[in-house]
């Protein structure tokens, strides 16, 4: 099956995860109250197994020939968002044009990316697409909070150096590198506590969406900044990859984590930070919606 028909199936098949999310979310299994926990094990315990996993497989000279190119892709991508970003939202009120910033640089390559790179391209995609992140944390955490802060200069590392995801990436080169490898119980431990990722994370992203109106996400704000994330800038990524020539594996990787929807950190962020959270809620509702019909699109262009 090509991957068009990979990304259909995939995309249907998180469609049902985050119906039942949404039923999760009316009949009180999952609660805002108790979804923290959820969350917590999803960003702590599955997401970083997912991760540490892709890098205990077999390993060739091709993928460290193409580990450099997405990491300065993954680079370029965010960075060239911050301009464009930064250009097309000048004339917003402060608290609403950090939000919209924000979510022009980030997509919801991690909680939702991974999860897709892992139905459609296995293994080895998630390598890949756990390099790509590397650039993207830490310039989320980094220039991305700072984009929120009324005074420049206060960024913490502290987020960055603690996340799970980042610490497993450095532990998954170094296994990656030396050869090593735990013992086999161990490797299908992690593996199995990963596969619980793609599903959760949906259904977390379905309880979200059920607690928000159809009728209130689809603001003019709201629209412009989906179109931005799942439409322009997955077509410049393209365009950087064609001029790169990296049709490979690793460019087709980049350019399906680019063209997921507004991160959902822009909520969690904007709210810490005296931001616009309702458009953040907003943006991140219809762009998910939204990205189930044009991520399959998308990847025609492949």
């Amino acid at each position: 099956m090509d991957i068009f028909g990979r990304m259909v199936n995939t995309q249907s098949l998180l469609l049902l995860f985050i119906l039942l999310g949404v039923v999760c979310q009316k009949t009180g299994i999952i609660t805002r109250e108790n979804r923290g926990g959820f969350n917590n094990f999803l960003l702590n315990i599955t997401l970083p197994a997912m991760i540490l996993n892709s890098f205990l497989g077999e390993v060739g000279p091709d993928a460290f020939a193409q580990a450099g190119l997405i990491l300065l892709v993954s680079a370029l991508v965010c960075l060239g968002a911050w301009g464009l970003g930064s250009w097309l939202w000048r004339n917003q009120p402060g608290h609403q044009k950090s939000v919209l910033v924000f979510a022009t640089m980030f997509s919801n390559a991690g909680n939702a990316g991974l999860p897709v790179i892992s139905l459609v391209f296995g293994q080895a995609g998630l390598l890949y697409a756990a390099l790509y992140l590397i650039p993207v944390r830490v310039i989320m955490w980094s220039l991305g909070v700072r984009i929120f802060q009324k005074e420049r200069g206060k960024g913490s590392w502290k987020p960055l150096l603690l996340n799970p995801s980042i610490l497993v990436v450095f532990l998954g080169l170094f296994l990656m590198l030396t050869g090593l490898r735990p013992p086999e119980l161990v490797q299908t431990a992690i593996r199995r506590v990963g596969d619980i990722t793609g599903p959760l994370a949906m259904i977390l992203i379905g309880t979200t969406l059920a607690e928000m109106k159809l009728r209130e996400a689809f603001s003019l704000q709201a629209w412009l900044l989906s179109i931005i994330r799942l439409i322009v800038m997955p077509l410049i990524t393209l365009g950087a990859l064609l001029l790169l020539r990296a049709e490979t594996l690793a460019g087709q990787v980049a350019f399906v984590l680019c063209a997921m929807p507004v991160a959902t950190n822009t909520v969690v962020l904007s709210e810490r930070y005296g931001a616009d959270h309702l458009l953040a809620g907003k943006a991140v509702f219809l762009s998910t919606l939204l990205s189930l019909l044009s991520v399959p699109l998308l990847t025609l262009l492949l």
